[in-house]
C-alpha cells in the first residue's frame, strides 16, 4: 500500500477512541474511561462484558483481528493490556508514522498509561495524558522531544492548522532539537504562540532568512507565507505555512470558477506568496450565491467569507476605491475591504488587480514576527532582553536599474519588502517591473532624512528596503544607514539589523560596455566635494594617476562642479599621455544610453554630466577592434 493511498484511507476513520479490555479489571478501567471521554466505543471480552457497563460491545474470538478492524476503523486506540502484548498485537497492522493510529496502553491495575504508537503526528501523547486523566494515572511519554522539552518538529503549528513543506528534512530537524545542535527560527507571519513556554537556548530567531542561511545551523525552522527562493534545496531547512492570507474577490455575474482561479494563482505568485497559507476568500454578500465563486471556495477547500455593502463601505485601508463598484453595488470596494475585514486586525498585502470579470486583492491575517538584536546578530530565545522586535532594512543596491542588470537577491528583497525608500529617480526605475510596491520617494540631497525615514519605518513594518543606484555599499547608503541607526533613539525597541544587498556598481557596468578596461589594478575616486575636501580628493586622484592605476571617474561634474572636473583632467594630464584611452557612459543600461571611447587629450569634445561614469586606461591600456582592454599580463601567443 503506498502512502499516498494510505493516508486517503485514514481520512474515512473516526476520530472516536476505541478502548479494549480483556480483563474483568480492564472492563472496569474501561468503563470508567469511557465516562470521560467523548463517544469512545469500548469492547470487551465476552466473559467480562457485565463490568464495562451499557453500551460496551462485546466480542469473542483473537484479539488480534479485533485490533486489526479497530486500526482500520478508528485513529485513535487505548488497549488495557501490558504493552508487550499491546505491540505484538499491533504490529501487524503498521503501515507509515504519517498515517498508523495512536496508541495507548494502560496496565491492568490503572497506574500507567503508556504511548506506545503515534505519538507526535496521531496524537498519542496527546492521547496518552487525556487518558491518564481520566484514571488518575501516570503517563508515560517516551518521545524525545517530551522529555528534553523541546518542540516536535512534526506537530510545530499543527493545532494551527500550518502546513508543513519539505517534510523530508523533519527528522535531521527533529534530531537537532533533541541534540541541542544549532537550531535556526525566522517567522515573518502566522501566530507567534506556536510554541508553549520559552524555547531552549539551541534555538535561535534571527531577524531574516539570509541571516539564517549564513549562519548554517544544523537545522532550521521557517515560519512564512512567502515563497523564498534557495529554501527547498537547504538541508534540515523545515517551512511551516501558517494560515494567515486572505484572499478578497469580485466579480461579475457569470464569472467562471477558472478565471478567479487563474487570478488568484497569478496574484499570489506575482507577490511572492504561498497558495498554501490562504486561509479564507471572503466577498459581498450579494455574490454569496455566485457559482463560480461558489465553485473555486470548494474546489480549494476553503471558507467563504461574505460582508453587506455597508460593512465594506466602512472598511479603512483601502487603496483602489471605484465608483464603478460604487454604483453596482452599493460600496466603495469589495475585494480590498473585504480581504482587510476578514483578515481582522491585519494589513494589505496586494492592492486590486483585475482580469476581465474578476477582482482579486490579498490581506494578511496575524501581525508578522521579526527578530532583531543591537549588532545585527540572531537573538537567542530566552534572552533577557523584554525590548520589543523590530523588523529588518535592507539596503539594496540596484545596478543601473534595468531589471536584468539587477541581482536575484535584489530582486527577492524588493518583492518582499513592505516599503521601499529612494530617490525618486531610483524608485521610478523600479516601478516599471514592480508597480504595486508601497514606494516613499524623497528628493536627492536628503540622503540622511532618506535613510532615516527608512529606519524607522522598521518599527512597524517587517521588511523595509532602501534602495540607491549601483552597489548598496560603493558611494552607497550602507554606510550612512550604520550610522543613522545608532543616532536613533529606539527606546523600548531593538534597533533593526541591516542587511546590504550587494548590485552591480558603476564601473563594472561601464567597463562591460567599453570592453574590458579594468583587466588590472584599478581604483575609483568619486570627484563630488560635497563631502569631501576637493584637496583630498586631488591628493588621491595624484597619487592614483602616479601609481598606474586604471581610474574610474564617479560623479564627474554638475552644474557647479564643472571647474573641479576641468582640474582633475588637469592633474592626470601632468602624469599620463594624451593618447591614454578613456572611455565615457552615460545612463549605462538606461534610456538615453551613450557609450563614447576617446583619449585623454580629446575629453573635453564629449558631453559630460552628473550621469556619466569615466574610466581612464593605465599605461598598457589600449583599443583593441573599438574596445578599450587592459591586459592582465597573460603569455598569449606566445
Amino acid at each position: 500500500m503506498t502512502a499516498e493511498h494510505h493516508d486517503h484511507t485514514t481520512t474515512s476513520r473516526t476520530h472516536r477512541p476505541a478502548i479494549v479490555a480483556v480483563t474483568r479489571h480492564g472492563a472496569v478501567l474501561a468503563n470508567r474511561l469511557a465516562g470521560a471521554m467523548t463517544e469512545a466505543d469500548v469492547w470487551v471480552s465476552s466473559r467480562f462484558a457485565g463490568f464495562a457497563g451499557h453500551g460496551a460491545h462485546a466480542f469473542d474470538g483473537p484479539v488480534a483481528r479485533l485490533v486489526g478492524d479497530l486500526m482500520a476503523r478508528h485513529d485513535r486506540l487505548v488497549m488495557i493490556c501490558a504493552v508487550g502484548a499491546a505491540v505484538r498485537l499491533i504490529a501487524p497492522h503498521l503501515v507509515d508514522k504519517r498515517a498508523d493510529a495512536a496508541v495507548v496502553a494502560v496496565d491492568d491495575g490503572g497506574q500507567f498509561a503508556v504511548c506506545v504508537l503515534s505519538g507526535h503526528i496521531g496524537g498519542g501523547n496527546a492521547l496518552t495524558r487525556e487518558v491518564a486523566d481520566a484514571l488518575g494515572a501516570a503517563p508515560v511519554i517516551t518521545t524525545a522531544s517530551e522529555a528534553h522539552g523541546v518542540p516536535a518538529a512534526d506537530l510545530i503549528g499543527r493545532e494551527l492548522g500550518w502546513r508543513i513543506e519539505g517534510r523530508h528534512h523533519l527528522t535531521r530537524l527533529a534530531a537537532a532539537l533533541v541534540n541541542g545542535e544549532p537550531v535556526g527560527v525566522f517567522q515573518d507571519a502566522g501566530e507567534r504562540d506556536w510554541h508553549a513556554g520559552p524555547l531552549p537556548e539551541h534555538v535561535i530567531h534571527f531577524a531574516s532568512v539570509e541571516h539564517l542561511l549564513a549562519a548554517s545551523p544544523r537545522a532550521a525552522i521557517v515560519i512564512t507565507d512567502r515563497v523564498i527562493a534557495g529554501l527547498a534545496g537547504r538541508a534540515g531547512v523545515v517551512v511551516y505555512r501558517p494560515r494567515s492570507l486572505v484572499v478578497g474577490v469580485g466579480c461579475s455575474r457569470g464569472a467562471s470558477c477558472d478565471e478567479i482561479g487563474r487570478l488568484v494563482d497569478a496574484t499570489l505568485r506575482d507577490a511572492g506568496l504561498s497558495v498554501v497559507s490562504v486561509r479564507a476568500v471572503a466577498t459581498v454578500e450579494l455574490k454569496r450565491d455566485e457559482p463560480g465563486l461558489v465553485a473555486f471556495a470548494r474546489e480549494r477547500d476553503i471558507p467563504l467569507r461574505c460582508f453587506s455593502a455597508e460593512q465594506l463601505n466602512a472598511a479603512p485601508g483601502q487603496e483602489t476605491p471605484s465608483e464603478v463598484v460604487r454604483a453596482a453595488v452599493g460600496t466603495r470596494g469589495v475585494c480590498e475591504p473585504a480581504a482587510l475585514l476578514t483578515a481582522g486586525a491585519g494589513r494589505l498585502l496586494v492592492p486590486k488587480r483585475k482580469s476581465r470579470n474578476v477582482t482579486v486583492a490579498v490581506a494578511r491575517t496575524a501581525l508578522p514576527f521579526a527578530a532583531a538584536s543591537p549588532d545585527d546578530l540572531p537573538v537567542a530565545a530566552g534572552s533577557s532582553t523584554t525590548r520589543a522586535m523590530t523588523g529588518i532594512l535592507h539596503v539594496v543596491g540596484i545596478g543601473p536599474g534595468a531589471p536584468e542588470q539587477m541581482t536575484g537577491r535584489a530582486r527577492e528583497v524588493l518583492e518582499a519588502a513592505d516599503a521601499i525608500v529612494g530617490y525618486g529617480l531610483y524608485l521610478d526605475l523600479l516601478r516599471v517591473w514592480l508597480p504595486h510596491a508601497r514606494y516613499h520617494p524623497s528628493p536627492i540631497g536628503d540622503e540622511e532624512a532618506r535613510a532615516r525615514e527608512a529606519l524607522l519605518l522598521t518599527k512597524q513594518l517587517t521588511r523595509v528596503a532602501l534602495v540607491g543606484s549601483g552597489d548598496a555599499g560603493i558611494y552607497g547608503l550602507a554606510g550612512l544607514a550604520h550610522e543613522v541607526r545608532d543616532g536613533i533613539d529606539w527606546a523600548d525597541q531593538m534597533p533593526p539589523a541591516i542587511d546590504v544587498v550587494p548590485g552591480v556598481t558603476a564601473a563594472t557596468a561601464v567597463a562591460a560596455l567599453l570592453g574590458a578596461p579594468l583587466g588590472h589594478d584599478f581604483a575609483t575616486v568619486s570627484l563630488s566635494d560635497i563631502l569631501t575636501p576637493w584637496d583630498t580628493i586631488a591628493g588621491r586622484l595624484e597619487a592614483a594617476a602616479v601609481s598606474d592605476f586604471v581610474l574610474a571617474l564617479y560623479n564627474p561634474t554638475s552644474q557647479r562642479r564643472g571647474p573641479r572636473f576641468a582640474a582633475a583632467l588637469d592633474i592626470l594630464r601632468r602624469v599620463r599621455s594624451p593618447e591614454t584611452p578613456v572611455g565615457i557612459v552615460t545612463n549605462a543600461y538606461r534610456d538615453g544610453q551613450s557609450v563614447i571611447i576617446t583619449s585623454l587629450g580629446s575629453v573635453e569634445q564629449h558631453p559630460v554630466s552628473m550621469l556619466t561614469t569615466l574610466i581612464i586606461g593605465n599605461s598598457r591600456t589600449r583599443v583593441q577592434h573599438g574596445r578599450m582592454v587592459t591586459p592582465r599580463g597573460y603569455t598569449v601567443n606566445g
